[in-house]
C-alpha cells in the first residue's frame, strides 16, 4: 500500500490512498473501504479500481487536524492497512486564489441558494460543455488541446460550474480508449470497464478545480437514442453510479442521477419506472458521503409525447421528485425556441412555490447560436440576456448558458480525431468560445459580485410600468421588467428591448436614503441616476433609461 501523497493536505483537497490486491475482484466490487476520523467526524468511503491490481481511496478532509485510517477489505493484501493524514485550513489567501478551497457547494437549511461550506455564498453560473471527456474536447500533447481553450476561456469570462457528462456516449473515446471497450454497441455488457479513461477525467477534473470551478455532473444520458445508451439495467446504473462517487466524490460536485432521465421511459426496450429512479436517488444518498447537492435533469415539455405520465412531463425534476428525501434542489429545462422562454419565469416560481423550499436550476434553455426552426430565428445575445437575467430575478439558484458551436464542436458523435479536424471546424469552437452572449454573463457575474444577491427575492409587485400588453412573460411577449428586492436595501429590476421608455414607479421602504444607477448589460458599465425621491407613499417615478436597449437598474441603500 502506497500513499499518493504523504505531505500535509488543504481542506477539501484530495490525496490517493493506493493498494495493491493479491486476488482479481472485478470493478463492481468494490472490494476495498477505508474509515478515517478526526476528533469526531467519521467518514466512510469505497475504493475504486484503478486498472490490473490497483485500488484506491480518494480523500478529501473536511476538516483540519490529523486524520487516522484504516482499510478493510476481504483481500488479506489490503485489509488492516492504517496511517494518518494532515490536514490544515487554508487562509483567505488561498481560499481567493482557488474558491474550491472554500468547501464543497451545500445547500443550507431552508435555503433557495447554493453556498459554500464555510458560508461563502455560491453563485451558480454554469456553462455547458456535456462532451468535456471526449477525444474531440481533447488534453492535447502538452495541455494545449481544446480542453485547456475552452477552460481558459470560461473562467476568464466568470463562469463558476462546468456543466460536464463523466461519459459522453458509449463509441466515444478519449485519449484512454472507450468507457467500455467491450460495450460500444449498446450491447448491455458492461463487465469491462476501462480505467485508464477515466484516469483522463480524473485530470480534466483537477484542472477544473484547480481553476476554481465547480463540477456539475451526470454519470452520461441513462436510456437516451442517438447512439447512445438505449440498452442499460438499472444495477447496471447503479455499479456505474456508484463508482463514479467513489471516483469523483471527492471533487467538488452537484450531481444529477443523468441527463434527460425520462429517455429511460420512452426510448429503452425494457423501460424503467419512476421507482427505478427513486430507488437509485436512495442509493446515491447512501454513496454521496459527502453530501453534495443532488437532482436530476429532466426533458423540457413534449408536446408529442402523449405516453409521459403528467408529472413526468412538466420540465422540471419537481414534478415526479420534488418530495423524494435524495432529491435537494430541482432542475428545469424549458427547450430551444423563442417561444418558450416564457417558461422560464413561469416555471422557476412554480418550483419555488413547492413546499419543502428547495433551490432551481434553469439547467437548459435556449442556447446561444441554436435556430429556431419553427420562426426562422437564431438565438444571439438579446435572448441570452433575456433569459439569464430573468432567471436570477425570478429567484433561481443557477443558470446554465449553451452555445450551439462549442455544443456541435465538441458534441460530434462518432471517434473523431482532433488531429484531423478541418479549419472551418476549429473556427466554430473559437466563434461559439467568443460570442456575446458569453461575454455579457461575464458582465452580469461581475454585477451580481457587487451586491448581496442571496438576499434578493422575487417582488414583481414593486413595479408598476403603464402600456404594457402582459404583466407577466407570455409566449408571445416578453417585453415585462422583473424585478427582485430585499425591501430596504437592495433592489435590481431587469428592463428588457422596448421597456425602459415606458412610464414606470417603484414602490421602495420610505427612511432610507438610496442611491440608484443604471448597468448596462452589454458592457458592464454603470450611468448615475439622480437620487431616488419618494412620494409620500414611498413610490419613486424612475427615469428612463440611457438607451432603448435593455438595462438593469440598481437601487441600493447608502447608510
Amino acid at each position: 500500500m502506497k500513499s499518493e501523497n504523504n505531505k500535509p493536505v488543504f481542506m477539501w483537497d484530495r490525496t490517493d490512498l493506493s493498494f495493491q490486491a493479491s486476488s482479481v475482484f472485478q470493478w463492481f466490487t468494490f472490494a476495498v473501504q477505508v474509515e478515517f476520523k478526526c476528533e469526531s467526524e467519521t467518514i466512510h468511503l469505497d475504493g475504486f479500481w484503478n486498472g490490473f491490481s490497483e485500488w484506491v481511496v480518494r480523500f478529501a478532509p473536511t476538516r483540519p487536524g490529523i486524520w487516522n485510517w484504516v482499510s478493510r477489505s476481504q483481500d488479506p493484501a489490503m485489509d488492516k492497512h492504517e496511517g494518518t493524514i494532515e490536514c490544515i485550513a487554508p487562509d483567505k489567501h488561498q481560499k481567493h486564489a482557488n474558491k474550491n478551497l472554500h468547501g464543497f457547494v451545500r445547500v443550507p437549511k431552508n435555503g433557495l441558494h447554493f453556498q459554500y461550506a464555510d458560508g461563502e455564498p455560491f453563485f451558480f453560473l454554469g456553462d455547458t460543455v456535456w462532451a468535456v471527456n471526449t477525444l474531440r474536447c481533447g488534453l492535447g500533447e502538452q495541455t494545449d488541446g481544446d480542453f485547456f481553450s475552452w477552460l481558459k476561456d470560461r473562467k476568464a469570462k466568470g463562469f463558476t460550474t462546468a456543466c460536464v457528462q463523466f461519459f459522453r456516449r458509449l463509441n466515444q473515446s478519449n485519449e484512454g480508449g472507450y468507457p467500455f471497450p467491450n460495450n460500444t454497441t449498446d450491447n448491455g455488457v458492461f463487465n469491462g470497464l476501462n480505467p485508464d479513461f477515466f484516469k483522463h477525467l480524473d485530470t480534466r477534473m483537477d484542472y477544473i478545480w484547480n481553476a476554481g470551478l465547480v463540477v456539475t455532473a451526470h454519470p452520461t444520458w441513462f436510456g437516451k437514442a442517438q447512439g447512445g445508451m438505449t440498452n442499460i439495467s438499472v444495477l447496471d446504473a447503479q455499479l456505474i453510479t456508484r463508482y463514479l462517487l467513489a471516483r469523483y466524490g471527492s471533487f467538488n460536485i452537484i450531481y444529477s442521477l443523468s441527463g434527460e432521465y425520462q429517455h429511460s421511459y420512452l426510448d429503452m426496450s425494457n423501460p424503467w419506472t419512476r421507482s427505478d429512479w427513486q430507488n437509485l436517488g436512495s442509493m446515491v444518498n447512501k454513496w454521496n458521503v459527502y453530501d453534495h447537492p443532488v437532482s436530476v435533469m429532466p426533458m423540457g415539455i413534449q408536446e408529442t409525447k402523449n405516453s409521459l405520465p403528467l408529472q413526468a412531463n412538466s420540465g422540471s425534476s419537481a414534478g415526479e421528485f420534488h418530495q423524494a428525501a435524495w432529491l435537494d434542489h430541482n432542475w428545469i429545462q424549458t427547450g430551444h425556441r423563442l417561444s418558450l422562454m416564457h417558461l422560464i419565469p413561469k416555471t422557476i416560481k412554480e418550483n419555488r412555490s413547492l413546499l419543502p423550499p428547495k433551490p432551481v436550476i434553469q439547467s437548459e434553455g435556449w442556447y446561444e447560436g441554436f435556430e429556431d426552426t419553427n420562426l426562422f430565428v437564431q438565438c444571439n445575445d438579446s435572448h441570452i440576456r433575456w433569459q439569464a437575467w430573468v432567471s436570477y430575478l425570478c429567484g433561481a439558484a443557477g443558470y446554465i448558458y449553451g452555445h450551439g458551436d462549442v455544443w456541435r464542436y465538441f458534441s460530434k458523435l462518432g471517434d473523431p480525431n482532433p488531429k484531423n479536424i478541418i479549419c472551418d471546424e476549429h473556427e466554430m469552437l473559437g466563434r461559439g468560445l467568443d460570442a456575446r452572449g458569453a461575454i455579457n454573463l461575464g458582465h452580469l457575474r461581475h454585477f451580481f459580485d457587487r451586491i448581496a444577491w442571496w438576499k434578493l427575492k422575487p417582488r414583481q409587485d414593486l413595479v408598476n410600468t403603464e402600456g404594457l400588453f402582459a404583466q407577466e412573460a407570455t409566449e408571445s411577449y416578453l417585453r415585462v421588467p422583473y424585478c427582485a428586492a430585499a425591501p430596504g436595501k437592495l433592489y435590481v429590476v431587469y428592463c428588457p428591448l422596448g421597456t425602459g421608455k415606458k412610464k414606470k414607479e417603484m414602490q421602495l421602504e420610505s427612511g432610507y436614503d438610496y442611491s440608484a444607477r443604471w448597468f448596462n448589460p452589454r458592457d458592464g458599465s454603470f450611468v448615475d441616476i439622480q437620487k431616488p425621491r419618494l412620494d409620500q407613499n414611498g413610490v419613486w417615478s424612475v427615469p428612463v433609461t440611457p438607451g432603448s436597449l435593455d438595462w438593469v437598474l440598481l437601487v441600493e441603500n447608502k447608510d
